[in-house]
C-alpha cells in the first residue's frame, strides 16, 4: 500500500487535525524498507515459538519479550515499530507476569512502568489531547489516587491505578502511529501470531511449567482478537488482509475455548459478533468453514482440555447447581461486594475491597464457604472493586467512560466507527464483570479506539487507502 499517495488523498486538515497533537509530522515514506522488516519480524516470533519443541517455554518468552520492549524502545523514534513492540509486550503480558515477573512489585507492573515512563515523556502531547474518554478517565484516575489515602491497603490500590494510568502510554503509541495504515494492519498480524504461537507453545509444556491462572492465560489470545477488530475497521476494504486477520482471530479464539475462561468466552463472542458484522455474507459463509476446520485439528490435539471448558461451561448453566457453584464463587463476591457498599456507600478507599471482605462475616445469601471471617478475597471484578472501594462516584464514572465509546462511534456518523464505539463499550462492561484492571487487553483496545474516534477523518482515510489497494 502506497502510504505517499495515502497522504496525498488526505486535505491538509485531517492531517494537522492528526499529526500535531503527536507530533508526528508525515508519516515515514519507508514502506519498502517496513515490507521486509515486519514480515520478519512475524517469522522470528514463528521462528523463536517454534523452538520450544526443544527448549523450555520460559526461555522463549523471555527472548520475545526482550525483543518487544527493544521495538518499544526505539519505537520512541520510529512509531510504527513501536506499536508493533507494545502490541507484543501487552500480548504476552499475562503469561510473562506470573512466569518471569514474579519479585514482589514488579508482578505484572514491569510493562506498567514502561508504559508509565512513556506518558510522561510526551506529557505534552497527552495535556494538548481533548478526547472524551481521556477526560473521563483522568477523574476517575484522580479519584482512585485521592481515595488511596482512606484505604486499609494502599500498596495495592497503587497497583491498581497505576494500572489504569497505563493506559495513556498506550494512547501515546497508538496516536504516534495513527496515520501509518500498514501499522494497524501489522499490530494484529504481529499480536496474533505472538498469541497463536506462544498458546500453543504454552499448553504443550504446561505439564512442566508453573501453574498459571487460566483466567489470566486466557487474555493472551483476547488480547491478539482486539488488537485485530482495530484493523478490521482501519482495513474493511481489503479482503485478503481481512481473510488473514480472521483466521488468525479465529485460532485464538480456540485458545480462549480451551482455556475454559468463561468470563473470556464472552469477550470472545463479542468479538467474533463485530467480525461479522464487518463481513460480507458469502466471505462469513467462507471464514466459517475454514474456522470449523482449523478448530477440529487444534482441538483434536488437546482434548483433556476440551473436555474441561465443556465441562465449565454446562456448569454455568446447569439449574441443579447453586449460583455459587456454577460462577466458581463469583456470585458471592458480587453480592458481599454489595452489602459492603450498602455500609459505605461512598467507597472504603482505593485496594480496600480485600481488607473490607475479610470483615464483612457472615450475611444473606452467602455461601458457606465464604462466610468464614477473616478470609481475603479479591474482588475478580472491577464494577464490584470500584462499587466497593470507590463508590457512587467511582462506578458512575467508570460506566460514563465506558459509554462514551458508543456516544463518540455515534457522534462520527460513520456506520463502522459506530460499530468500534459498540464493541469498545461491550468488551469493557463485559470484561469487567469478571476481571480487574491488570488485563492489557482491553486498555490496547481502549486506547486505539480512542485514537480512532478522535477525528472523522479516520474513516475516510481508511476508505481511501483500500481504494488505493485495489488499485
Amino acid at each position: 500500500m502506497n502510504e505517499g499517495r495515502i497522504l496525498a488523498a488526505m486535505t491538509t486538515e485531517a492531517r494537522s487535525a492528526w499529526a500535531l497533537p503527536w507530533g508526528v509530522g508525515r508519516p515515514r515514506r519507508d514502506s519498502t524498507t517496513a515490507a521486509f522488516w515486519e514480515p520478519l519480524l512475524v517469522a522470528v516470533i514463528a521462528l523463536v515459538w517454534l523452538t520450544t519443541l526443544v527448549i523450555d517455554f520460559r526461555v522463549a518468552l523471555t527472548l520475545l519479550m526482550v525483543i518487544g520492549f527493544g521495538a518499544a524502545a526505539i519505537g520512541l523514534r520510529y512509531p510504527r515499530l513501536g506499536l508493533l513492540g507494545i502490541g507484543m509486550l501487552c500480548t504476552l503480558n499475562e503469561m510473562a507476569g506470573p512466569l518471569l515477573l514474579t519479585g514482589g512489585l514488579w508482578r505484572w507492573n514491569t510493562v506498567n512502568y514502561w508504559l508509565l515512563v512513556v506518558a510522561l515523556l510526551f506529557l505534552p502531547h497527552l495535556l494538548r489531547w481533548g478526547q472524551p474518554q481521556s477526560r473521563v478517565l483522568l477523574v476517575f484516575i484522580l479519584l482512585l489516587g485521592s481515595e488511596i489515602l482512606l484505604s486499609t491497603d494502599p500498596g495495592n490500590g497503587v497497583q491498581q491505578v497505576l494500572g489504569v494510568v497505563s493506559m495513556f502510554g498506550l494512547v501515546i503509541y497508538f496516536g504516534r502511529a495513527a496515520l501509518d495504515l500498514n501499522a494497524w494492519y501489522w499490530l494484529g498480524v504481529v499480536s496474533g501470531v505472538s498469541a497463536a504461537g506462544g498458546c500453543a507453545a504454552f499448553l504443550l509444556q504446561q505439564g512442566r511449567l508453573p501453574w498459571v491462572n487460566p483466567n489470566a492465560w486466557s487474555y493472551v489470545p483476547i488480547t491478539a482478537m482486539l488488537a485485530i477488530c482495530l484493523a478490521f475497521v482501519i482495513h474493511e476494504g481489503a479482503p485478503r488482509r481481512q481473510f488473514g486477520l480472521a483466521l488468525l482471530a479465529m485460532i485464538n479464539s480456540v485458545w480462549v475455548f480451551l482455556s475454559g475462561s468463561r468470563g473470556s468466552l464472552l469477550v470472545t463472542a463479542v468479538c467474533v459478533a463485530f467480525f461479522l458484522t464487518l463481513t460480507r455474507l458469502s466471505r462469513s459463509v467462507l471464514l466459517a468453514m475454514v474456522a470449523a476446520l482449523v478448530s477440529i485439528v487444534i482441538l483434536s490435539q488437546f482434548t483433556p482440555l476440551q473436555d474441561r471448558a465443556a465441562t465449565r461451561l454446562h456448569l454455568l448453566i446447569d439449574p441443579s447447581r447453586s449460583l455459587s457453584e456454577r460462577t466458581s464463587g463469583r456470585f458471592d463476591l458480587a453480592l458481599g461486594g454489595w452489602y459492603i457498599f450498602e455500609d459505605h456507600p461512598f467507597g472504603v478507599g482505593t485496594g480496600g475491597f480485600s481488607a473490607n471482605w475479610a470483615d464483612l462475616g457472615p450475611r444473606e445469601g452467602l455461601s458457606p464457604h465464604f462466610q468464614v471471617q477473616h478470609q481475603h478475597h479479591a474482588a475478580h471484578a472491577a464494577w464490584a472493586k470500584v462499587l466497593v472501594e470507590n463508590g457512587f462516584p467511582g462506578i458512575l464514572l467508570l460506566a460514563a467512560y465506558v459509554c462514551s465509546f458508543t456516544v463518540s462511534g455515534w457522534r462520527t456518523r460513520d456506520a463502522r466507527l459506530l460499530r468500534l464505539g459498540l464493541l469498545v463499550s461491550a468488551v469493557l462492561a463485559v470484561s469487567w464483570v469478571s476481571s480487574e484492571f491488570q488485563n492489557k487487553a482491553v486498555w490496547l483496545l481502549a486506547a486505539g479506539a480512542s485514537v480512532l474516534l478522535e477525528r472523522n477523518s479516520i474513516g475516510g482515510l481508511s476508505r481511501r487507502a483500500n481504494s488505493i489497494a485495489r488499485g
